[in-house]
């Protein structure tokens, strides 16, 4: 069985942090953890990417909002080169074609 989390601060599970969420998600599910989801860029840090690559854990982001807006509305592909550089292992977008060829320039 493979599991996956939305690492994202929560009401519900009353943290402030995304490191204390991804913890937790991980000691939860333990080795069956296979990927873990943010919602915004600046939850992807380097002290995230590190304890995923330890764990061995993927970890994705969503582009649906600011990334995919710009692209749409006004073909800023701005916002997108971003995302592609902060090194996500798993990209979530409406406009895949276009970000695949963002990607490869």
């Amino acid at each position: 069985m493979a599991g996956y989390a939305a690492i994202h601060r929560s009401r519900v599970s009353d943290m402030t942090d995304t490191m204390s969420v991804f913890e937790t998600a991980r000691d939860t599910i333990g080795g069956h953890l296979l990927a873990a989801h943010v919602r915004h860029l600046q939850d992807l840090t380097s002290e995230l990417m590190a304890r995923a690559e330890v764990y061995g854990i993927a970890l994705s982001v969503s582009g649906h909002s600011p990334e995919d807006t710009a692209l749409a509305e006004t073909g800023d592909a701005g916002p997108w080169r971003e995302a592609l550089a902060a090194g996500a292992d798993i990209y979530w977008t409406s406009l895949p074609a276009r970000v695949v060829a963002i990607r490869d320039e």
